[in-house]
């Protein structure tokens, strides 16, 4: 009997120090600290604070900041609770460890119109047993590439009731009517976004279409489009050497980029973005002779602002390569005004008329050429001179030169 109450109390005080310890190591386990997340919503000094402007107002911003969501995540960013602004508590209770806030707007789907998505996080801070520490600082800044459209007034009062601008950033669009006023706000990529930008309708009773394309867009940059009616102007008529009018309606698009830290100023020489017109080969030098005719030859024709006139003057030693094109075409013309010629310049692969004016680049292929001038019969040194006048009257020029003398 006494045995068996021996037993029994060694067995009660085992089982007592069994509970004593686990008690023990749960409290190690469960050490906490706090995070005093009253600083973000101090009212004179916030440690919650916006960097907008000039794009969207911090007044804007700040309008909408009830409805932010504020998250509490781990150094490696996975997440450990969220609230909304106004729901937010003033101190919150974490295990020790390394933590950081995040904050953003109230999330959007696709792009939209006067919908500015802001985002921020703090550095990180540690959370030490039984110690308070203040919640970092919490940026928020623009998160959208926002795009603004704009006309100048003698063109607003051409406008037909179907003129649209059509904006494409990624997989995002968004279509602006001619009395849009309000801005649209795409996602994107942290750096080059490409915007592009469609004019379509009718203008003065004509029917327009202007495409633009501006690459290497950061986030947090707003686009500015404003689109001018050029006025009318004479040019030299490369076939006669006489003077023309250019009657025809002409657009030009003009973009300025500004960023939540102000103006960005373009370089002259960004092509395809802003600039002069410029004729180069693609792929090859064209400056340089080509003397492979089985390669393709493929020139591009670059107008920021837009094409007015592309002149193309064909000279070349083999009198019967001369008659063939003067019994088809002409040794001179204007793809962009091709007259009688159209036809036939489009018969051949080439853009004309509308394809070619107010467009930011034409593709000038001459391959086919290349490959009639393997014919023995027209052997000799062919020079098509390309002049690319653009809106503005700025003009480039260039040769390309290819020599069929030894052709195989």
């Amino acid at each position: 009997m006494k045995r068996n109450l021996i037993f029994a109390f060694v067995l009660l005080a085992s089982l007592m120090f069994a509970a004593c310890h686990s008690e023990k190591m749960d409290f190690d386990l469960s050490q906490t600290g706090q995070v005093n997340l009253a600083p973000l919503k101090d009212s004179e000094r916030p440690k919650l604070t916006f960097n907008t402007e000039p794009l969207v107002s911090i007044s804007r911003a700040a309008s909408d900041l009830e409805d932010y969501v504020i998250g509490i995540y781990t150094a490696d960013d996975a997440l450990v609770q969220e609230w909304t602004y106004s729901e937010m508590p003033e101190v919150y209770t974490l295990n020790v460890g390394t933590y950081k806030i995040k904050a953003h707007s109230p999330a959007t789907e696709g792009a939209a119109f006067d919908t500015p998505y802001c985002e921020g996080e703090s550095g990180t801070f540690a959370i030490t047993k039984d110690n308070i520490v203040d919640a970092g600082q919490v940026n928020c800044t623009l998160k959208n590439v926002k795009v603004t459209i704009k006309y100048d007034e003698k063109l607003a009062a051409l406008l037909g009731d179907d003129v649209k601008v059509s904006v494409k950033v990624g997989s995002e669009s968004l279509e602006f009517a001619k009395d849009e006023t309000r801005s649209g706000f795409f996602h994107g990529q942290a750096t080059n976004n490409a915007v592009d930008v469609v004019l379509t309708g009718e203008v003065e009773g004509e029917n327009v279409s202007i495409t633009r394309s501006y690459p290497d867009i950061v986030i947090g940059t707003e686009l500015i489009v404003t689109y001018t009616l050029v006025e009318a102007s004479t040019s030299v008529d490369p076939g006669t050497g006489g003077i023309v009018s250019v009657g025809r309606l002409a657009l030009n698009a003009a973009c300025e980029k500004v960023s939540i830290g102000g103006m960005i100023v373009p370089d002259e020489d960004e092509i395809l973005d802003f600039g002069n017109p410029s004729v180069v080969g693609q792929g090859f030098n064209i400056d340089e002779t080509v003397t492979d005719l089985t390669q393709p030859v493929v020139v591009l024709l670059n107008a920021p602002d837009g094409l007015a006139h592309v002149y193309v003057q064909i000279e070349t030693t083999s009198g019967s390569f001369a008659a063939a094109v003067e019994e088809i075409l002409s040794l001179s013309f204007d793809l962009a005004y091709p007259g009688d010629l159209a036809k036939n310049l489009e018969g051949l692969g080439l853009p004309v008329g509308e394809a070619v004016i107010g467009q930011q680049q034409v593709v000038f292929d001459v391959t086919q050429f290349v490959g009639l001038l393997a014919n023995e019969a027209f052997a000799g040194v062919h020079t098509f001179n390309i002049s690319v006048v653009d809106v503005n009257d700025v003009e480039a020029k260039a040769a390309l030169t290819i020599d069929s003398r030894n052709a195989e």
